[in-house]
This record gives C-alpha cells, sequence and structure tokens, in this order.
C-alpha cells in the first residue's frame, strides 16, 4: 500500500511505502525530519498526527501525556491509513537537537 503523507512543517506531500518508518520514508523523498537515535528513545522525531492512523512502537521516548495529545514518534511508525497529516512540535529545549 502507498501512503500519501501531508508533512504541515514543509508543506509537502510525500509518497511513503507501509513497510518503512516515516522518518526513512520521509528521508529517502527528500524530506528533512530532525531526529537523533532512531529507536524511540530521544524524542527528537516527535511530531502530532493530524490525520490517519499508525502502527506505532511503545517507547520510552513518548510519555503518556505525548499520546494523549496525538504525538507520535517518526522513527518507531508505519502508516496504517492511506494518507497521514503530521504537523511538526518543536523541541521541549534547546538541547533536543544536540
Amino acid at each position: 500500500m502507498t501512503t500519501f503523507v501531508r508533512w504541515l512543517y514543509d508543506g509537502r506531500t510525500y509518497e511513503l511505502n507501509e513497510q518503512q518508518t516515516l522518518l526513512h520514508g520521509l528521508l529517502e523523498n527528500g524530506g528533512d525530519p530532525a531526529f537523533l537515535c532512531q529507536f524511540g528513545h530521544c524524542g527528537t522525531c516527535m511530531v502530532r498526527l493530524v490525520e490517519g492512523e499508525v502502527d506505532h512502537d511503545q517507547v520510552p521516548g513518548l510519555s503518556e501525556d505525548d499520546r494523549k495529545e496525538g504525538c507520535i514518534l517518526l522513527c518507531c511508525s508505519r502508516p496504517k491509513s492511506k494518507q497521514l497529516v503530521l504537523d511538526f512540535i518543536r523541541p521541549r529545549n534547546r538541547n533536543d537537537y544536540v
């Protein structure tokens, strides 16, 4: 299944394969998402899922409050629906990108 991902951060729509994580799909298609560990521990790749459904691993980088607010980690999420809309979340502090 092909999924179309609209990323509000850059206004582009990306075509992704459901087998790959959102992070790898965005990177392979010219996106520039913030990321560090790629294993769900740091939370740097956190975004808000505005529309659609993803298969998301349970990881330490995402709190229960984050989940309630619709946040996901790009590195641990795979698309489940044909269309997704993602919104960028500013890091909680400057060290999130170091």
